[in-house]
């Protein structure tokens, strides 16, 4: 199928910036909450928003099956292979829990996205040098909290 021509000045011109802006005020918001709200748990609806609105804004339809297995309440690791740049806004807007990630510690470099995983208690891992029971011990707290953990498994084998 080939692209309609305006795809690449829609994607410039309005995509891009469109999700810079959703990152930049959520993201802000997101740290601005951690002042009071140590658990994360604004954040995570941040993040939550932040999810809708890039699937929303990009045409991108989700469609969760299995959603009846799981109980709310529970604590819950799940895996996801990290296949596409929608994998995190699909799952953090499909789960209704809250979710907590290993991510790889460059991210936590980036401005306001780094800040955001800091301040939200998101886990972060060298993959050089993988700390696996430092990592496991942070976990083990979360989850005490009745927190689930998301894990996106290409890259932690």
């Amino acid at each position: 199928m080939k692209t309609p021509p305006y795809h690449w000045w829609r994607t410039v011109f309005f995509l891009i910036p469109a999700i810079t802006v959703y990152t930049i005020v959520l993201g802000t918001a997101s740290i601005i909450s951690s002042l009071w709200d140590r658990r994360g748990y604004f954040a995570h609806r941040c993040a939550r928003a932040w999810s809708f609105l890039i699937l929303k804004t990009t045409g991108v339809r989700v469609s969760v099956e299995g959603l009846d297995r799981v109980t709310r309440g529970t604590t819950y690791v799940f895996v996801s292979n990290h296949q596409s740049i929608y994998d995190t806004p699909v799952l953090f807007w499909s789960l209704p829990f809250q979710l907590r990630i290993i991510a790889k510690e460059s991210l936590a470099r980036f401005p306001v996205l780094g800040w955001h995983l800091k301040r939200g208690r998101h886990l972060f891992v060298d993959r050089r040098h993988p700390d696996r029971s430092g990592i496991l011990g942070r976990w083990r707290s979360l989850v005490s909290e009745g927190l689930s953990l998301m894990i996106f498994a290409r890259g932690y084998t």
